[in-house]
C-alpha cells in the first residue's frame, strides 16, 4: 500500500511539473489561450492532490491503530460491547441492582446409600435372563436388592432364575401360576420391594456397571426439591445379540435438564429402564395399570406421575441397553401399542381425567398441555420486552409489561424459561448488540436478570 502511494505521488509530481512548464512557455510566447489553459490545469491538479491526501491520510492512521488481524468491523463491534458493558454497570448502580448470590451445590452428592430395589419381570426369556441378572450383580453401587417375578414362563426361565440366584440373599424370587401380564408382574415386585428407591430391569435387557451409582448421585443432588421424584439415565437400543462384556462401564449421554409434563410434550419420556424413582411415589400412583395388555403400560405410569407434577432429573450417562428382540411386545403388536400411545397423547392435550391427580406435588398439571405451552410462549415475549424496558432504565415499564402474565404460573415459568437467553436478547436489542455478543456481557447482565426474575415472580405468584 505504501509503495503504491509513493509511486502515485511521483506520477502526481511529474504531471504538475509538466503543466507548470506548459504554462510558463505559453506566457513567454504570449499565447493567452495557452496561459489560461495552463493555469486551469495547475489549479485542477492541486485541488485533486489536496483532496486525495485528505482522504488517504486518516485511513492510513486508522489502519495503523488497529491491532494485527482485527478488521474495522470487528473493532466497531468491540467498541459496542465495551459501551454496552459500561451502560449496564451504570444502570445497575443507578437502580441499585445487586447480583444474586451464587448457588451453592453440595460438595458430596451422596451422603447416604439408600437401598435400591430392582424389579425384574420375566416371561419366556431363558436365553437372556442370566445375563440380565449378571449385569445387576456387577453394579458398582453396593446397596441393592433384586425382586425377580416370573410370569408363568413356559420355557426354562424359572429354572435359570433359580440357578442364578440361589445362595445370594440379595435376590428374592416369585412365580405366578398363570400368565398375568407385565403390569401385574411389576406390581408384585413393587409390593415385595423393601428399598427406598426403585428401578426396573426387564429380563432381556442389561445395565451398565455404573448405572445405579450415577442415578443415585443425580437424585441425591436434588434431595431438597420436593417436586423431584426420581432420576433417569439414557437407554440405548441394541440388537438382541448384544453381550454384557461388550458394554462400557459408563458413557456420557446428552440429556434434557429435567423431564416434566411440559418437556415430555405428550410423548413417552423414557423407556422403562431409565428411571430410578422414590418407591413411595410409585405406590401413591397405584403402580402399573394391569388392564393395559397391548403395550405402553410404563408410558401410562410416567404420564400419571408427570400430570401430578412430579419431575425427573438426568444422570447424563448411558445406564442401560434395550434389546431389540424379535417377538417383543412392541414389535409383536404394533397396532395395539400404537392405539395405546395415541390415547395417551390425546389425554395429554385434554383436561386431566378424573382419578389421575391422586398424589399431587405443589404444582400439578391438570390443564391441557397446549395451555401450558401457550403460557410459556406469552411469557417468553413478555419477559424479553420487560428486559428491554429495564435496559432503558424504565422500571415502571418493566412491571407494566409483565402485567400480561397470569397469576399462579410462577412455578411453571421458573422451571421452564431460559432467563439468561431471554433477558440477554432483550438487552442486546436495546444496546445495539448482536445476539451472539450476549455472552460477552454475561457478568454485567446478571443484576438485570435477577431483577427481571424477581419482577416476574411478583407478577405471577
Amino acid at each position: 500500500m505504501r509503495a503504491a502511494l509513493s509511486e502515485l505521488a511521483t506520477v502526481r509530481g511529474e504531471v504538475v511539473t509538466a503543466l507548470a512548464v506548459a504554462a510558463i512557455v505559453a506566457i513567454v510566447v504570449d499565447d493567452g489561450a495557452a496561459v489560461a489553459l495552463g493555469i486551469v490545469a495547475i489549479v485542477t491538479a492541486t485541488v485533486a492532490v489536496l483532496a486525495f491526501s485528505a482522504g488517504t491520510r486518516p485511513r492510513e492512521r486508522n489502519e495503523r491503530s488497529l491491532e494485527p488481524g482485527v478488521s474495522a468491523t470487528d473493532e466497531v463491534e468491540r467498541q459496542r460491547i465495551l459501551i454496552a458493558r459500561a451502560r449496564l454497570q451504570e444502570l445497575a448502580s443507578q437502580l441499585d441492582l445487586q447480583s444474586p448470590p451464587p448457588i451453592e451445590t453440595p460438595t458430596s452428592p451422596i451422603d447416604s446409600r439408600p437401598l435400591v430395589s430392582v424389579v425384574v419381570p420375566c416371561f419366556n426369556d431363558e436365553r437372556f435372563v442370566s445375563e440380565a441378572l449378571d449385569s445387576l450383580r456387577q453394579q458398582s453401587y453396593p446397596n441393592w436388592e433384586c425382586v425377580v417375578v416370573d410370569d408363568a414362563s413356559t420355557d426354562a426361565s424359572w429354572e435359570v432364575i433359580r440357578e442364578n440366584t440361589d445362595g445370594d440373599d440379595r435376590f428374592r424370587t416369585f412365580r405366578f401360576e398363570s400368565n398375568s401380564g407385565s403390569g401385574a408382574a411389576r406390581n408384585r415386585g413393587i409390593h415385595e420391594a423393601e428399598g427406598q428407591l426403585l428401578a426396573f430391569l426387564d429380563a432381556d435387557d442389561l445395565l451398565l456397571r455404573e448405572s445405579l451409582t450415577d442415578r443415585v448421585e443425580a437424585l441425591q443432588r436434588h434431595r431438597d426439591d420436593p417436586s423431584v421424584a426420581g432420576s433417569f439415565s439414557a437407554v440405548r437400543s441394541s440388537p438382541e445379540d448384544v453381550t454384557l462384556s461388550s458394554l462400557p462401564d459408563r458413557r456420557h449421554a446428552t440429556q434434557p435438564p429435567f423431564v416434566d409434563f411440559v418437556i415430555a410434550n405428550g410423548e413417552c419420556p423414557f423407556t422403562l429402564h431409565a428411571p430410578l424413582v422414590e418407591i413411595s411415589r410409585i405406590r401413591s400412583m397405584g403402580g402399573f395399570d394391569e388392564t393395559m395388555t397391548t403395550g405402553a403400560v410404563d408410558w401410562d405410569l410416567w404420564y400419571r406421575m408427570l400430570r401430578n407434577g412430579h419431575v425427573f432429573v438426568p444422570s447424563r450417562t448411558l445406564g442401560a441397553v434395550y434389546r431389540q428382540k424379535e417377538g417383543g411386545i412392541t414389535r409383536g403388536n404394533k397396532a395395539g401399542h400404537t392405539a395405546a400411545g395415541a390415547a395417551l397423547i390425546r389425554a395429554a392435550f385434554a383436561p386431566v381425567q378424573p382419578g389421575v391427580i391422586v398424589a399431587p406435588t405443589a404444582f400439578p398439571m391438570p390443564e391441557p398441555l397446549g395451555s401450558y405451552l401457550a403460557t410459556l410462549v406469552v411469557a417468553d415475549r413478555a419477559v424479553r420486552f420487560a428486559a428491554m424496558a429495564l435496559a432503558e432504565g424504565d422500571l415502571g415499564g418493566m412491571h407494566k409489561t409483565l402485567d400480561v402474565l397470569d397469576t399462579g404460573t410462577w412455578l411453571l415459568l421458573e422451571r421452564h424459561l431460559d432467563w439468561h437467553s431471554i433477558v440477554g436478547r432483550g438487552a442486546a436489542r436495546v444496546l445495539g448488540l448482536r445476539p451472539k455478543d450476549v455472552g460477552e456481557i454475561e457478568d454485567v447482565l446478571t443484576p438485570l436478570i435477577g431483577a427481571v426474575i424477581a419482577a416476574t415472580a411478583e407478577a405471577t405468584a
